[in-house]
């Protein structure tokens, strides 16, 4: 081989090194400033968010003829959606006496079926008590929606009648999601 030739090829290989460096530098600016490399900002979240009440719960109470200071209560809930597991709870005060029924049930329950707990009391004395009513409905990642009504239980004809909403906090004393205001 000539030498010529043989240093025309060394510089055709220099040279080609050297446009493959400016390629390769070229090209690696390109797809770093390029969007698809590049995560995209999350789509930007509501400001206000309407929370609907998947529960619809009502506690009543009738009094009895005899004896006299007893009282049946009732507590009623519907769903508006299913409900792997559906918990209705009466929370009675200390001096109630429970002549009948039951104060816990739990069990799933369809969307648009009305569940209801029973309880029959004696009230001792004229005093009020407040008896509260909850529905709780858990799904599998331990969300919970949370509904609760109470009424006045009392022998005094001046008793306040009930309130709406105002559970806060769980049978194990755990923080609630709750919601107030009209369901449809």
């Amino acid at each position: 081989m000539k030498p010529e030739l043989g240093a025309q090829l060394r510089l055709l290989r220099t040279s080609l090194l050297s446009f493959s460096l400016i390629v390769c530098i070229l090209l690696g600016s390109l797809l770093c400033c390029s969007g698809p490399l590049r995560p995209e900002p999350p789509p930007p979240r509501p400001t206000h968010m309407k929370a609907d009440m998947p529960l619809e719960v009502s506690l009543s109470m009738r009094a009895l003829s005899e004896p006299a200071g007893t009282f049946t209560l009732t507590l009623s809930a519907m769903p508006l959606m299913d409900a792997p597991l559906l918990t209705l709870d009466l929370i009675l005060p200390d001096g109630l006496v429970t002549t009948s029924g039951t104060e816990h049930w739990e069990g799933p329950v369809a969307r648009g079926e009305l569940k209801t707990l029973s309880l029959t009391i004696v009230v001792p004395d004229a005093a009020h008590y407040e008896v509260r009513g909850m529905a709780t409905i858990t799904f599998s990642d331990s969300t919970r929606f949370v509904r609760a009504d109470s009424v006045i239980v009392s022998t005094s004809p001046s008793a306040p009648k009930s309130s709406h909403g105002r559970s806060k906090r769980g049978r194990h004393q755990e923080r609630l999601l709750e919601f107030q205001g009209h369901t449809r």
